[in-house]
Formats: C-alpha cells, structure tokens, sequence
C-alpha cells in the first residue's frame, strides 16, 4: 500500500511514529531505510541526553558501546569541492586544535552511553566522511539537554567550510551547555562556536586559565549583544570578570535597541562593579 502513496503522503504517516517505531519500519526493507533516511531531519529522532568530548580514559569505565569509525561504513558521496578545499588544507588541525590520540564523543541516552571515535585530525578523503556524516547527524538531533565541551571543541572553520551549501542548519541545539576553553584548545575557536553554531537556552563560559581575555572581547560582545534570539541566559566565570567588566562599561558602542541582547546575563567570581550596574539599568531604559 505504500508503495503506490505519493511521498507527502507517507511522510505524513510516518510522522506520527514515534522513534523506536521508525526503527522498527527501517529494518523491513531497503525502501523504507532509504525513505526515512532521506526525511529524517521531519520525522521522530532518538533523544540525547548529554554529549561530551574529551579522553576515552574518562568514559571506559562506565557501560558503553564503542564505534570506531570507517569511511566505507557510508553509502553517500561527498560532495567534491568542500572535500578538494579540505584536501589542500589537509595540514591544519582542523577538528580538534591539537594532535591528540583516544579522543572521543560520548553521547548519552537514557539508557547508555554512546563513545564515538572521530578522526582529530582531517588529513584524507575518508577522514572527511567520516567526520560530515557524524556531524550532520548531530546538528539533526532534538535539542540536547546537557552539552559539555570542557576541553575541546569541533572547529568552527571545518564546520563552515563542510556546510557552506547544506540545507540543514550547521548550529547544534541544546537546552542547557556548559563550555570551558583550555590550554589544549584555542579560546578564540570556543568562542566562535559559541557565536556561529550553538544554540542553548542557558550557556555557561568558563575561563579558568586564560590571560589575556581582553583580546576575546568582540567576540564576547556579539555573543551577548546579537545572541537573543539563541541564548536566554548567558553565565561567565573568570578570573578576570572585572578587566571584562571594565571592557563591557567602557565599550563606546553599547546598541540604543537591546531587542537582540541576550536577556540575562551573569558574571560569577567577582565584586559586583556599581558602575556597571549603572549602566545595565540604563540600557534597560531604553528597549
């Protein structure tokens, strides 16, 4: 019966399943794989409860299923232009900012833990796959509840360059993430991501060990000043919150129309600067 429906018509269906029933429907024939494969980003998807990147050390001894990734385990064909770029590029470290081996991503559902070995270094075609497959199935996911990226972080320029013609959003949705550069990884790149390909309802930001924070202000102030629609609370931690305090109170270009601010905002582990106060209070008068 199916075969005969037009296509909207089965997608309409198959709308009303829920995930583990689509499961179910895609293992009965190759027709139907295919078809729910190709409109997954409409139909139900399995739920994750948190993602995390960092040593596989850390996560080997809880109940896991790892999967060791192989370019040959995919059917599709990459596109050439984005996989030649890459290719001449080859020598950067595009996915994580340092040469580092048992690195994983550990996703987590209900039931148990997922630990996902991705290439950290693009340095082939089939390194390209891999890494393309992986991340457009994440940024299809529902939002997340919990992403922690304490280290490491996925290279923003990787993600612009492998999706500069993709239909979906490069952008990964999450209720809740919690974000701390490190010395492995650089501040600038935890930021961009931030920026340009998350979206969370609360965003935590911890500097721990950077020095010179000054330096990723305008980023900072982006995030904060055009990050409404993406973020309703934006949390710092640092160190040096008043020098960041100091850089947002004195700033001589704080927006009249604060309709695309991030509605609260918090700056943890300092006095509370009066003057900044002031000057919150100010901008509040005038949306």
């Amino acid at each position: 019966m199916f075969y005969s429906l037009p296509t909207e018509t089965t997608l309409d269906i198959f709308k009303f399943l829920n995930y583990r029933k689509l499961c179910s429907i895609k293992i009965t024939n190759l027709y139907f794989r295919d078809f729910i494969n190709n409109f997954e980003g409409e139909l139900a998807r399995e739920a994750v409860i948190g993602i995390s990147i960092d040593y596989f050390d850390k996560f080997k001894e809880l109940p896991h299923k790892l999967i060791r990734t192989e370019a040959g385990d995919f059917d599709f064909a990459i596109f050439d232009e984005q996989s030649e770029e890459v290719n001449k590029q080859h020598n950067e470290k595009w996915i994580i900012d340092i040469e580092i081996r048992f690195l994983c991503i550990c996703y987590i559902y209900k039931t148990s833990y997922i630990i996902l070995e991705l290439p950290t270094i693009i340095s082939n075609r089939n390194h390209i796959k891999i890494v393309y497959y992986y991340l457009n199935r994440l940024f299809k996911c529902p939002p997340i509840d919990n992403v922690y990226f304490n280290q490491f972080i996925f290279n923003p320029e990787l993600i612009q360059l492998l999706f500069v013609n993709a239909k979906i959003p490069k952008q990964l949705n999450a209720k809740k993430s919690w974000l701390t550069p490190s010395k492995a990884c650089k501040s600038e790149n935890f930021l961009k991501f931030i920026l340009n390909n998350l979206i969370s309802k609360y965003v935590e930001i911890t500097f721990p060990s950077v020095n010179n924070i000054e330096e990723y202000f305008d980023i900072l102030f982006k995030i904060l000043m055009n990050g409404g629609e993406k973020f309703k609370e934006v949390n710092f931690r640092s160190r040096q919150m008043s020098q960041l305090l100091d850089l947002f109170i004195n700033h001589t270009e704080m927006p009249k129309d604060c309709s695309k601010m991030v509605a609260k905002i918090q700056f943890n582990n300092l006095w509370t600067n009066p003057s900044f106060l002031m000057k919150l209070k100010g901008l509040e008068m005038n949306v």
